[in-house]
């Protein structure tokens, strides 16, 4: 999973030099979704691994959250989530930023 993240990643670092402002809507569109789903996988992966193996997968990531966030649409995030859980979107708002905020914490 976090060799999958890493290239989602990396295909959205890149995906940001496109210079038509359609076709990179449309991209960061599709890579926003892939990256929500990558997120929410990565979680479920934390969450049944032990501190060690969290520790060591974060390691051996090349590029960092924290690197990409800027890049990330929050509103469209939050609304595939409601959407997804049938949910509130303020409450989507609060589960992806405590996804973001252990995912940092864990050194991604």
């Amino acid at each position: 999973i976090v060799t999958f993240q890493q290239q989602v990643n990396a295909s959205l670092l890149q995906t940001a030099r496109i210079s038509d402002p359609a076709s990179q809507k449309h991209a960061l569109s599709a890579i926003q979704a892939v990256g929500t789903v990558v997120s929410a996988m990565l979680a479920l992966v934390e969450s049944v691994s032990s501190k060690s193996a969290v520790a060591q997968m974060a390691a051996h990531s090349t590029i960092k959250l924290a690197m990409v966030q800027p890049l990330l649409n929050r509103c469209q995030a939050a609304q595939t989530v409601a959407d997804h859980y049938r949910e509130p979107l303020g409450l989507a708002r609060i589960q992806i930023a405590q996804a973001e905020q252990n995912q940092l914490m864990a050194g991604f």
